[in-house]
Formats: C-alpha cells, structure tokens, sequence
C-alpha cells in the first residue's frame, strides 16, 4: 500500500527541501502538501488555523504528517505573543486533531532545540534537560510537542525532533543568522551581532533531512535532538562566512536581544543511540556549501 505523506509549511526552508528528497528518494510515497503559499500538484494553499484543514485531513487521511509549519522568529514571537501562539500553539492543537480524527498513523512534530529549555542549564542539553522557556516562541513550540505527547497516547506513533539552528544555502533559506551574514555583506553594509559571546550549535539541512526521513520510518514516541554537539560562537560564524566570501567588515556589536538564549549546544547521543544518526557536515562544509549556490 503507498505511504500517505501530509507535510505542512511545505513551502519553507525545511519543508520544501524535504519535499524534494522525498520526490528525490521515495517516489513510492504519496506526498501530500499543505502551506499558506505556494501551488503544485497535491497541494492545499491554506493556513493551518483555517476551518478547511479538516476537510483536507478528510480528503487526503494521510498515514504520517510531518508539521513544519510555524513562526520560527523569537523576535516576532516578543512583538507579537499573541499571533504567534496561535500559529505555533493553535496550530499545532488543530493540526494534531485533525490527524487523529483522519487516524492518521504518525505524527513527525519539529521543534526548537534551544528556545525550550532552562538557559542556566549545563552543556549540552539532553532530552531532559528542564524546560523554561526564555520567549514566547520557545514557549509555544514547547506547547506543541506537550499536545502531542498528551494527544497522541493510544492513537498514533509521534516524535518530536528538536533542531539545533538548521542552516543551509542562503538562496533558499531566507531567515537565520548566517544568511543575514551573506546579505548584508553583498550589499557592502556592515554586519550586526547581537551579543559579544552569543554562541550556536549549527545542523547543516541535508542532516535534518536524514533524520526526518529516518523518524518518517521509525517512530519513537519521544522528544529527540538533531544536532551536532558543538556550539560555536557568533563571531566565529562571521569570521568564516567573510573568509568564504572574501571580505573584511569589522561587525557592530550590539547588546543581546531580549530572550535570547546565550549559548545552545545540543547532545545528539539518543539519536546515534536509537536509530544510528549523526551529523555528516561539519560547520566549515555547511558554510561552504550554502554559499557555494551564489558564487556559481
């Protein structure tokens, strides 16, 4: 019997790179998409708070979804609490319902793996590490995963992947800390880092990918990291990213943001653990890589 594949923000960063590894790799799949934007076969352009999403569970009773999409912005989540509750909170809860109400088989949640924990925790976080988030995205993708958790018991398999930062090339990624870096340096203006010791743990996309399509298969009912285990600081990132493009701009420095999280390192051992994944792109690799598509 053909696989059912619900994906929803397919048309972000994540979503649509993943839509195209399927088509890629499991043509035996019946890929189904669902975002706000966008077109193509087999796709609803709706939001996921929208009363038609039931009908498209209905139409479709996919056998996995995998829920992308969300705001993804801790600075949009502090201006605006309220919509992006409803996005990542209500959507989740609506998208969630929907699947077990089309007895939908498994449910792939991705969330943030550094907005969701107690920033005064010891390096790196594991998956019990105590949760306080410091803003009200981390807050609501945290939400989320805990309607999956509660929902999901008896009806359907579900994993939660909690990402580090996901990067990949700056053409397609539109949002992130190092396309920021790429865009601002080819328009010759000046960098700005906001907080002098801010550092990142940085999961290059095609190692989401693989972990993704791996969760697709072998479902674990739990919250996992996908990460590299190294976290490397802002600075450092820019440092690398203007030896790659060949310029020298002294960046501005400025305070860190409100609810920011300082330093992010996941550990990523229960992944390796259970299912024999781990990162195959080192960080100078994933640089090169992702700005390789604008040199060419």
């Amino acid at each position: 019997m053909t696989k059912k594949i619900l994906v929803t923000g397919s048309h972000g960063f994540i979503g649509h790179a993943l839509c195209e590894r399927i088509r890629r790799d499991r043509p035996e799949y019946a890929l189904f998409t669902l975002d706000r934007a966008g077109s193509g076969p087999n796709h609803s352009k709706i939001d996921i708070n929208s009363e038609e999403v039931g009908s498209v569970f209905e139409s479709v009773r996919p056998d996995t979804v995998v829920h992308l999409a969300g705001n993804v912005s801790v600075k949009f989540s502090l201006e605006n609490p309220k919509v992006d509750f409803q996005i990542n909170a209500m959507g989740t809860l609506a998208v969630l319902l929907n699947a077990i109400q089309a007895n939908c088989h498994n449910f792939l949640y991705v969330t943030s793996g550094g907005a969701i924990y107690d920033s005064h925790s010891s390096l790196p976080l594991r998956e019990q590490s105590p949760e306080k988030p410091s803003s009200p995205y981390g807050l609501s993708k945290l939400m989320g995963e805990h309607y999956l958790r509660i929902l999901a018991k008896g009806k359907m398999s579900w994993t939660s992947l909690a990402l580090s930062n996901c990067y990949g090339p700056v053409t397609e990624q539109n949002n992130g800390v190092i396309h920021s870096f790429w865009k601002t340096l080819s328009s010759g203006a000046t960098p700005i880092i906001y907080g002098q010791t801010v550092s990142r743990d940085f999961i290059f996309i095609d190692d989401v990918l693989d972990a993704i399509m791996i969760a697709i298969e072998n479902p674990l009912d739990q919250r996992v990291h996908i990460s590299t285990g190294k976290s490397t600081a802002i600075l450092e990132v820019l440092s690398r990213v203007q030896r790659i493009l060949g310029t020298n701009v002294t960046p501005n420095v400025q305070d860190t943001l409100p609810g920011t999280v300082e330093t992010n390192c996941l550990d990523n051992s229960l992944a390796l653990e259970l299912w024999g994944w781990k990162p195959k792109i080192d960080l100078e690799t994933g640089l090169t890589l992702s700005l390789l598509s604008v040199e060419e």
